[in-house]
């Protein structure tokens, strides 16, 4: 799973939870319904696939417009991003528990439903949202669950330093499915990057230290409680300031990928002793989207003008001639799911086994609405005012034949089964949501 660039997003490889839910990082903001919110037309990037740990028949997908809950595989319902934050700046993020138990992380202190709150969770299915104990004024930046433990959740946090002294950051861990977290791990001078569970309760954490940047792995054996420091060499490397862990061998906790931003390569290291030592990984691309790893020691590539690439031992890699054009993917039972870039697509996530041939799960059009959910709960009161204007968004961005010049848009769906709120009027004319949607601007980790 991939991360936008200069922010670190935990990668694992497992499968997911009892419902089949889509993740899609949509903006809007709470501002007033009638103004529209900045990620609704804010295009087509920064998509990604997510994995619940629960349930390896679901899957999560994260866009640039929302969150998208499917119930049954067969339809796909809509959390705005004004549940988290006032939609503009980054695209919130999010993490998903083994019994379902929801986090979402909006990456900046400014902006937020709540001032000093950036990290929220919901325990049901994304209705209601409420900030978390123990972060207030921090900067969360990454989190993750335990697949095989659904009290444990790590975060760690970003704070920028203030009045010229260097930044206070911390590690810190949730027995109690993220309710509250307590530091764990608190450093002067050090940001964290960052955080992925392995297999076994392993997790790993990257860290950043110093003025002149240097890499550290922490690494934990017992689910977080105790780490364990390691140096990450950068001899190979443009720069050590920005890098994420990529992915963690869904079948051995010691094998991890790191990959950092560079202006020219972006750098890929490789250990196959949970960090002990290092040893640069070849790769195809010189600009790296996203690594999925597979159980049977191969993987997927998101790379250079988001091509694909198949690998049966992780040395050697095939181009996937023909393949829809993808931001990041993730393996799940079997499978690995990926999502397309719909600019160029209808399809919003595909899924294949061997890289030969696609299925299409999601079509973007296929949105349904809401999430119905309760009266008092964020999802009616905020969302659903702003659906048309969303729904218009998506239309306008579906791809067209060539020399198509109809830009008109086909109405929303107006079935909203259990919506508590009358869907209101768009606020936005299609000529600005077209520019917003085309202008959108594509971030990398």
């Amino acid at each position: 799973m991939r991360a936008p660039r200069g922010y670190i997003r935990s990668v694992s490889s497992f499968s997911s939870g009892p419902r089949f839910v889509l993740l899609l990082a949509l903006g809007a903001g709470l501002a007033a319904p009638s103004a529209a919110p900045a990620h609704v037309g804010a295009g087509a990037g920064d998509t990604d696939v997510l994995v619940h740990p629960g349930d390896p028949q679901a899957r999560l997908l994260e866009a640039p417009w929302g969150l998208v809950v499917s119930a049954e595989g067969d339809t796909f319902d809509w959390v705005c991003h004004e549940v988290l934050s006032a939609g503009a700046g980054e695209f919130p993020t999010f993490e998903i528990g083994p019994d379902g138990t929801l986090l979402g992380i909006t990456r900046q202190l400014t902006g937020n439903r709540v001032a000093g709150e950036s990290l929220y969770r919901s325990t049901d299915g994304g209705c209601s949202w409420d900030p978390v104990q123990g972060t207030t004024d921090q900067l969360v930046i990454a989190a993750s669950f335990d697949p095989a433990d659904p009290n444990v959740a790590l975060v760690v946090t970003a704070t920028p330093a203030s009045d010229g002294a260097p930044p206070t950051n911390s590690l810190l861990r949730s027995d109690d499915r993220g309710a509250t977290f307590a530091p764990v791990l608190t450093d002067e001078g050090r940001t964290y990057r960052s955080v992925a569970f392995g297999p076994d309760s392993v997790a790993y954490a990257l860290a950043i230290d110093g003025e002149v940047p240097a890499a550290v792995l922490l690494r934990s054996d017992d689910g977080g409680e105790t780490w364990l420091p390691h140096a990450v060499p950068d001899e190979t490397l443009e720069s050590a300031a920005f890098g994420t862990i990529s992915a963690v061998d869904p079948s051995d906790p010691l094998q991890v990928w790191l990959t950092f931003d560079g202006n020219i390569d972006d750098g890929v290291l490789r250990s196959l002793d949970g960090g002990e030592s290092f040893a640069p990984a070849l790769v195809p691309a010189s600009f790296v989207l996203d690594l999925v790893l597979t159980p049977d020691g191969g993987g997927f590539l998101v790379g250079d003008q988001r091509q694909l690439w198949r690998s049966d031992d992780r040395a050697t890699w095939t181009l996937l001639e023909g393949a829809v054009q993808v931001w990041g993917g993730a393996w799940i039972d079997g499978r690995a799911d990926f999502a397309v870039n719909t600019l160029a697509h209808d399809e919003a996530l595909v899924t294949t086994s061997t890289g030969e041939s696609f299925d299409v799960v999601f079509e973007t059009l296929e949105l349904r609405g809401p999430l119905a959910c309760p009266a008092e709960s964020e999802v009616a009161q905020v969302c659903e005012p702003l659906w048309e204007d969303l729904y218009r968004s998506l239309e306008l961005m579906r791809p067209r034949p060539s020399g198509d010049d109809d830009d008109s848009s086909d109405p929303a769906p107006t079935s909203c089964e259990g919506c508590a709120t009358g869907r209101s009027p768009g606020s936005l004319g299609s000529a600005l949501l077209l520019a917003l949607v085309l202008g959108g601007v594509r971030r990398r980790r």
